[in-house]
């Protein structure tokens, strides 16, 4: 079990699950603390969630609650994002006709088999520039988001698909401490404008929806795929004609990724979902971002270091020998 959910819901309500003894002054009680009473092993990118959650609440100066409270507090609301998912998986099945169930089946394991998730962008990559529209016609360049700090990317089906309407919240969960922590986030999809805007609207979404039109952008990335004329007829059993709701008649879908890509244009996180019912749980992008920050921190330190020795250079004294020897 993760407190993974548990510590987002708390930051968003703002209600702080830290120690009330006064002699306490770390930070790392909170996940010793689960492991020995509740007998939870903690992921490291969890525990860098504890972490991250302890300093925030330590800074709030809100008051905090029990330790001896917090094992039943956590039991109650602690949920993964994949717990969610798995809920719904097993609602959407009871609620969808066979045929079309074996149909979406088989169109997960061709395309887990395909391999075209291996052969997308991945960590370590450089990411293909882009400029695409907001809802609004706004044109946002990566170029100029990515110059600014981290993006986060998140593709995502469309509104429509439910399981991506539970991926965006629970980037909207985090999305304030997402910005803390550096990053802009940005949502793209082969929908339409207006198909964007609503999904925009009705999940509540502080960052833009973009208009990837005929998923040229979802193409660069190797996430975007063709459903075959099987497929498409069981989709429109179910009622979804992506030929209405992107606005073109391609019938290509794009995978859900998320991915952080750094200032300097490399992705140094990606997470791909060929199986679309399946999803990371955002509590994995802070330690990402937060060695970004460091690294940028360190170097923009190295540089105004660099820059005062030129103003103030040192004067020599004696003469320095020179060795022509490499280091």
């Amino acid at each position: 079990m993760s407190v993974s959910r548990c510590l987002i819901t708390a930051v968003a309500a703002r209600q702080p699950v830290i120690p009330a003894e006064p002699q306490v002054s770390n930070n790392t009680w909170l996940a010793r603390d689960l492991d020995r009473r509740c007998g939870w092993r903690l992921a490291h990118v969890e525990r860098e969630y504890v972490k991250f959650a302890f300093r925030h609440y330590r800074q709030s100066g809100a008051t905090p609650i029990s330790r001896v409270s917090l094992p039943n507090t956590v039991k109650m609301a602690a949920m993964l994002l994949q717990d969610e998912l798995d809920a719904l998986r097993d609602k959407c099945c009871e609620n969808t006709p066979p045929h079309s169930r074996r149909v979406r089946q088989e169109a997960i394991d061709n395309l887990v088999s395909s391999g075209i998730a291996e052969r997308a962008i991945h960590a370590g990559d450089y990411a293909p520039e882009f400029r695409l529209r907001d809802p609004d016609g706004k044109t946002i360049s990566s170029y100029a988001v990515r110059n600014g700090g981290p993006v986060l990317i998140v593709f995502y089906r469309g509104g429509w698909c439910p399981y991506c309407k539970l991926d965006l919240h629970a980037i909207q969960a985090v999305a304030t401490e997402l910005r803390s922590s550096g990053a802009s986030i940005i949502a793209i999809s082969q929908q339409s404008a207006n198909e964007s805007r609503s999904t925009e609207r009705l999940n509540g979404l502080s960052f833009p929806s973009l208009v990837d039109r005929g998923g040229k952008v979802s193409r660069a990335f190797g996430l975007r795929w063709k459903l075959s004329r099987e497929s498409r007829a069981a989709e429109i059993e179910c009622g979804l004609d992506l030929a209405a709701v992107n606005g073109e008649s391609s019938w290509t879908l794009t995978m859900p990724a998320r991915y952080v890509i750094g200032p300097e244009g490399i992705v140094e996180y990606a997470d791909i979902s060929a199986n679309y019912t399946r999803r990371c749980d955002p509590t994995e992008l802070f330690p990402v971002l937060s060695q970004i920050r460091a690294r940028l921190a360190h170097r923009s330190s190295a540089v105004a270091g660099s820059a005062f020795q030129k103003a103030c250079p040192i004067v020599q004294t004696r003469p320095t020998r020179v060795s022509s020897r490499r280091q």
